[in-house]
């Protein structure tokens, strides 16, 4: 980890910044260990893309259906930082990279987003 501070101030400051927020630190840099671990236990798909994209065609009409809300347009893309995402306009993205997960995390990519239309941000109410 590596702390920059701006000109003037010491390093007792960088002992006070840790000490507030320790417990975040901690969980930054324990969790990707965790989740490296848990990927690796994963059996990947050999997913064609058109099969794909009808899968998530699907699955995001079917969930729309189920919790009442309207889909304006679904894409699949290359996405560098993420898996997914849902926009103000009720666009969902899907990372083409999904195409090699388990049916059963797609799905879960999907209701997440779809989830999206209703709340837009992870609150508590999402």
């Amino acid at each position: 980890m590596r702390i920059v501070l701006p000109f003037g101030y010491d390093e007792s400051y960088v002992y006070r910044l840790i000490g507030r927020y320790k417990r975040w630190i901690t969980r930054r840099y324990t969790q990707p260990s965790e989740t490296v671990e848990k990927a690796r236990e994963l059996e990947l798909v050999n997913r064609p893309p058109d099969e794909f994209r009808k899968l998530v065609m699907k699955l995001a009409h079917e969930y729309a259906k189920e919790l009442g809300v309207r889909i304006n347009r679904i894409y699949v893309r290359g996405m560098a930082r993420k898996w997914s995402s849902c926009s103000v306009r009720g666009n969902i993205n899907i990372s083409r990279l999904a195409r090699f997960l388990p049916e059963d995390l797609v799905k879960y990519l999907v209701y997440h987003e779809v989830c999206h239309l209703i709340e837009r941000n992870h609150g508590k109410r999402f």
